[in-house]
């Protein structure tokens, strides 16, 4: 397939070749939000936790990714759904029954294999949907979009210690909040 630059969703600044990134899966909140792979900020998606810290490997993936003991469960607690053969037409996925497309996802919890796991199902993301349920419960596209590192933390360090009116907590303190409350309800 080759190789490309990503862009990255904050800035739009390119990122390429070993550039440190957090990546941010896309969960979008109706079914008909999915617009093909843009890193363009929408209230039609919703991220979801955890971020994942890695290096761009140039495919559209990440390598040397940080573990993070809290992802492998929480990626199984969405039931990713996903179709079984990226080769079917239009036809033969007519014909054939719903269950023969489909199947849920399973990540290993074993540490050894997290990076290797992660970054090819990162990858295939390109290669095949993975399906969650929307607000609406009805099967949407994950998505997903790459920030790089630098401005990401900066962000979160400039903008983090804000309080906005009258919350009584900082932009930190609610982003946690609200990244509990997703573990909590996974």
């Amino acid at each position: 397939m080759g190789c490309w630059n990503e862009t990255c969703m904050l800035s739009g600044l390119p990122i390429e070749y070993e550039d440190k990134v957090v990546l941010f899966l896309l969960k979008p909140r109706f079914s008909e939000a999915h617009i093909a792979r843009t890193y363009y900020a929408t209230d039609n998606y919703r991220p979801l936790y955890p971020a994942i810290y890695g290096d761009y490997n140039e495919y559209g993936s990440i390598e040397n990714i940080q573990y993070d003991a809290e992802l492998i469960p929480y990626l199984n607690h969405l039931n990713l759904i996903y179709d079984t053969d990226v080769a079917l037409t239009l036809t033969t996925r007519k014909e054939a029954k719903e269950e023969d497309l489909k199947a849920i996802k399973a990540f290993s919890a074993d540490k050894a294999n997290f990076e290797a796991e992660i970054s090819e199902w990162i990858s295939d993301l390109d290669n095949r949907s993975y399906y969650v349920k929307d607000e609406s419960d009805k099967e949407c596209i994950l998505d997903r979009v790459f920030i790089l590192r630098d401005v990401y933390e900066y962000m979160m360090e400039a903008m983090g210690s804000r309080m906005p009116y009258e919350e009584g907590k900082t932009l930190r303190q609610l982003i946690g909040d609200k990244m509990d409350k997703q573990m909590a309800d996974a």
